[in-house]
């Protein structure tokens, strides 16, 4: 009886088997692939949309969409294994499902690619940020920073978060503008990275970059550069830069405050007391305080990647 049991167990395992190598065959033979792959990739028609009202903060999350987007991307990826903007989005959309440590892995594979585009390396940048990762995050921020702004917006930065392209003049403008305030963030978050580090004289460095390269806002580099010559003991630079950040509204009270002890060690009695009743009108701040502020809303950019059709058979690119 045993013998009998067994033999019938190896049958019915041989015809499992079997089962499975027809059926097998039968999809790798019989089944039409070029269109299996366009059902696949003909659901950018409805996700992207989500995509780019969600980055613009126009959706709330919905991770079934996000899951489909990573579906998607992981598909597009097979097609276009040195895509840089697919390997960025299946990033972008793991990263908003909570899987972080996959997000990373995927923008260092867009970032090897050395694409040119500032959101690929700015969304590295972010990631090892918000990690404390400061020497790889200042790392690929200077890679940001160094990205080509032509090549960027015609790949499709153009938005706060690299969205909806659109080769009109009076829409290039504002996009130029958008992405200048990316850039500034970068060259922002390269001084606290640095500073994070704790080399103060090298985060003083990377200020005086920012107010010589940043294409936007130089506020806070007068305000940083400012306060370390302050703490360097160099007055007269430490009077220059903070007078410049006070005058331009950012952190009054510090700004006046070092101003006025700066202006006092230097000899400026007069001075030293107009600036302190200057600082004495506004509420007392922290440097940590000023840092929180620059370091809160960072967003990622997203870059909408090229749309797949099938045409004849072979896979076709129509540039969204």
């Amino acid at each position: 009886m045993v013998g009998n049991f067994a033999k019938g167990v190896k049958s019915i395992r041989n015809r499992c088997i079997t089962i499975y190598i027809i059926v097998a065959l039968t999809l790798l033979y019989g089944v039409d692939h070029q269109r299996v792959i366009k059902k696949t990739l003909d659901f950018l028609q409805r996700i992207p949309p989500y995509l780019v009202e969600y980055a613009l903060g126009e959706e709330e999350v919905n991770d079934k969409n996000f899951r489909h987007g990573v579906r998607y991307y992981r598909n597009l990826i097979k097609l276009y294994p040195d895509s840089a903007t697919a390997y960025n989005a299946l990033a972008f959309c793991y990263y908003h499902l909570g899987k972080k440590d996959m997000a990373l892995q995927y923008y260092k594979k867009a970032a090897s690619f050395d694409a040119g585009f500032f959101g690929v390396f700015y969304n590295l940048g972010l990631m090892h940020y918000q990690r404390q990762e400061w020497a790889e995050a200042v790392e690929a921020f200077r890679e940001a920073v160094e990205s080509s702004t032509h090549k960027t917006l015609i790949a499709g930065a153009v938005g706060p978060f690299g969205l909806r392209p659109d080769l009109d003049a009076d829409n290039m403008q504002q996009n130029k503008k958008e992405l200048r305030s990316g850039y500034q963030k970068a060259f922002e978050l390269i001084v606290l990275g640095i500073h994070h580090m704790g080399d103060l004289s090298g985060a003083r460095d990377a200020a005086l970059v920012g107010i010589k390269k940043s294409p936007g806002d130089k506020r806070f580099f007068y305000y940083y550069v400012g306060k370390r010559a302050y703490e360097m003991k160099k007055y007269q630079e430490a009077m220059t830069y903070l007078n410049k950040s006070a005058k331009a509204g950012f952190t009054p009270y510090e700004s006046y405050l070092y101003f006025s002890l700066s202006a006092e060690k230097s000899g400026f009695k007069a001075l030293a007391r107009q600036s302190r009743i200057k600082a004495d009108k506004f509420p007392k701040e922290k440097q940590a305080d000023v840092f929180s502020e620059i370091q809160k809303d960072q967003g990622f950019y997203f870059y909408p990647c090229p749309r797949i059709m099938i045409i004849n058979g072979k896979r076709r690119k129509v540039v969204l």
